[in-house]
C-alpha cells in the first residue's frame, strides 16, 4: 500500500509542474493585474462610448462657432465605436419620426469642415457611417419597424435628400463652389443660429434624450452593439 502511495505522488511531481503546487499570487500585484485587465475590458462599453460621442458633439458646436471666429482648426474624426453608435441612434430616430437628418447634417459638417480646411473632398466619417448602417442591417430593421403613416415621408427623404448625404464628397465639392477661392466658408455658415448650428444642437439634444431615457439604444432597436 505504501508503495502504491509512493508512485501515485511520483507520477503526480512528473505531471505537474512545480509551479502548480505554489500558492496562487495574493496582495497588491493581483489586484492590480486583475484591474489592468479591467481597464483594457472596459474600454469601450456602451456608457463610455455613449459619454465620448455626447462630449465630441458638444465640442463640435463650439468649434464651428470659433471657425466662424476665425480659427483653422480640424476636426477629430469619430471613432468606429461612436459611428456604430450614431447609426444606432439613427436608425432609432428614423423609427420614432420616419427621417433624421439632424444626424446625417451633424457628420456631414464634420467631414466638411475638414475637407474645407484641407483643401480637399473627403468624406472618412459619413462613408465608415453608412458602412456601419449596412453592417448592422438597420435599413431593413427600419422598413420592418416604420409605421404606415411615416412611409411617404421616409421615400420622399431617402429619393430628394439622403442621396446628398450618400454621395457625400460630391456634395462637399458642391458647397465648396459657392465660396470664392481664398474666401473663408465657415464665417456664413456657422454664424450663431444658423441651420447647420441647429442640426449639430438637435443631435447633442438627442444624444440627451436617449441618454436619459433609454438604457440601451441598441437593445431596443435589436442592433448588435
Amino acid at each position: 500500500m505504501y508503495a502504491v502511495k509512493s508512485l501515485f505522488f511520483a507520477v503526480l511531481l512528473l505531471i505537474l509542474p512545480i509551479s502548480s503546487w505554489a500558492q496562487p499570487p495574493s496582495g497588491v500585484q493581483s489586484g492590480e493585474i486583475q484591474l489592468e485587465l479591467g481597464e483594457r475590458k472596459n474600454i469601450n462599453t456602451y456608457r463610455v462610448v455613449q459619454d465620448r460621442t455626447i462630449a465630441k458633439i458638444a465640442d463640435l458646436e463650439k468649434q464651428m462657432l470659433n471657425l466662424a471666429a476665425g480659427s483653422k482648426s480640424t476636426i477629430k474624426a469619430f471613432d468606429d465605436y461612436e459611428l456604430n453608435f450614431l447609426a444606432t441612434v439613427y436608425l432609432y430616430c428614423s423609427m420614432q419620426t420616419g427621417v433624421c437628418p439632424r444626424v446625417l447634417q451633424t457628420l456631414f459638417e464634420v467631414d466638411f469642415i475638414n475637407s474645407s480646411l484641407n483643401q480637399k473632398s473627403s468624406c472618412p466619417n459619413l462613408t465608415r457611417f453608412w458602412k456601419k448602417w449596412i453592417e448592422g442591417d438597420m435599413e431593413r430593421r427600419l422598413e420592418y419597424k416604420l409605421q404606415v403613416g411615416q412611409f411617404a415621408k421616409r421615400q420622399a427623404f431617402n429619393k430628394k435628400a439622403r442621396p446628398k448625404f450618400i454621395k457625400c464628397r460630391n456634395t462637399i465639392d458642391l458647397v465648396r463652389k459657392k465660396y470664392p477661392e481664398g474666401t473663408p466658408p465657415f464665417t456664413k455658415r456657422y454664424e450663431e443660429g444658423s441651420s447647420q448650428i441647429r442640426a449639430v444642437q438637435k443631435t447633442l439634444a438627442l444624444l440627451q434624450v436617449i441618454k436619459k431615457k433609454v438604457p440601451n439604444v441598441f437593445y431596443k432597436t435589436g442592433v448588435k452593439g
